[in-house]
Order: structure tokens, then C-alpha cells, then sequence
């Protein structure tokens, strides 16, 4: 079984299960575990004494189980790399031998980072209707930012009856728009209805409908 700990990670524990010769659960007479560095050239491996000055850490008896020897170990000083751990436990007058793996790694997934990229994203890149970019794009549109109102018909009064809202996501886009043009870089168009009141309340505004189309 190979630990994986982030790199800085204060620290870590490991431990090892000990038995006798007929399979049952034993405490030894002494264990330690000594650490080797993995060698990212070639391979091979040598005693890191960043751990404990000598690159070895006695074991001791764990939550009082017979067999289950361990310990805690700093590991916030040593470097991003792999690690053999020799597990060396002497039961009776022999000496027995376990290994197992460390791998302390930097830490993949920076939340302040990619929230930072998230908020910090040009929209125009983001304009697939349906996504949060679009969204996002059609609501400063909708408040009045790069807009284009065209299409319009009035009645006799001159009061709005129908028209259309088309968004766009830069000044320019907006600019070389044309009346009742299509495929002009818009990102969402609208339609407007209005329903006035009957005379004599003609003037007044009864519905205002806005509809999206695409």
C-alpha cells in the first residue's frame, strides 16, 4: 500500500502488523521503519535523514493492540518525492522485513486559484447558449449594456406596439448593427409586444410582453 500526503502536510502516520511464526498477532522486541528516498533519475534510493536527523523512527505499540506497532511522522520538511519505507521488526532473535510506500506530492487542487479563474474569465469566450457565460451575458445586456432596441411599430399615437431587443456581447458589435438585421454577432434576441388599454386609456401601457427567441 502506497500513503499519499500533500507536500507540507505536518504529519503522518505509519505502522505495521507483526506476527509470530504460527500467523498469530505478536508484539516484537524492538521495530523501527527506515525511510528511502526514490532517486527521480535512476531510481535508486537512499536513507533521508530529513526524517529524524538519521532517516529511521522507532516504533511503538498502537492503541494497546497486540501486533500493531507504529508511529507519527513529520514529514513537512521533506521534499516531493516517493519513499520505500523498510519496516525492520525483531521477534525473538530474528529479524523480519515489511516494505510499503510514501508518496508526498504538492497539492493538485488550488480552490483559491480556480476561483479566481472562474471570476476572472472573458464572457465573450463563454457565449454557448445555455451556459453560465451566456447567462451572464444576456443579464448585463438586459441592463442595459450593449443592447440594440430595432425593429419597432407604433400606433397611431406613436406608443410602442412591437419591437425587438437583440444582445450583444461588445460596444462594436452593437454599433454596426442594423435595423431588423440577423446573424449580426447578437448572442439572445427578444421580442416586445405591448397590449394598451381601450379608449379613451389608449395611452396607457395594459401588457408589456418580452419573449426570447434565440
Amino acid at each position: 500500500m502506497i500513503t499519499r500526503v500533500f507536500k507540507g502536510q505536518k504529519y503522518v502516520n505509519v505502522s505495521v502488523g507483526v506476527t509470530n511464526t504460527e500467523g498469530g498477532a505478536t508484539d516484537p522486541t524492538s521495530a523501527e521503519a527506515w525511510f528511502y528516498k526514490v532517486s527521480q533519475v535512476d531510481g535508486s534510493l537512499s536513507l533521508d535523514t530529513a526524517i529524524n536527523g538519521t532517516g529511521k523512527v522507532t516504533l511503538q505499540k498502537q492503541g494497546g493492540e497486540t501486533g500493531f506497532w507504529g508511529a507519527s511522522v513529520d514529514t513537512s520538511a521533506l521534499d516531493e518525492a516517493e519513499y520505500v519505507i523498510l519496516f525492520k521488526v525483531l521477534v525473538g532473535y530474528t529479524t523480519a522485513i515489511t516494505v510499503d510506500g510514501l508518496s508526498i506530492y504538492s497539492r493538485i487542487v488550488d480552490y483559491g486559484a480556480i476561483a479566481d479563474a472562474v471570476w476572472d474569465e472573458v464572457l465573450s469566450d463563454h457565449s454557448v447558449v445555455g451556459t453560465t457565460g451566456e447567462a451572464m451575458m444576456v443579464i448585463r445586456g438586459l441592463v442595459q449594456q450593449n443592447f440594440l432596441l430595432d425593429s419597432t411599430a407604433y400606433n397611431t399615437k406613436g406608443l410602442l406596439v412591437a419591437g425587438r431587443i437583440r444582445i450583444f456581447g461588445n460596444k462594436d458589435d452593437v454599433l454596426a448593427a442594423t435595423d431588423g438585421g440577423v446573424g449580426e454577432g447578437e448572442i439572445a434576441t427578444f421580442n416586445i409586444q405591448v397590449a394598451n388599454e381601450a379608449s379613451p386609456d389608449e395611452d396607457k401601457v395594459k401588457m408589456y410582453k418580452v419573449t426570447r427567441e434565440s
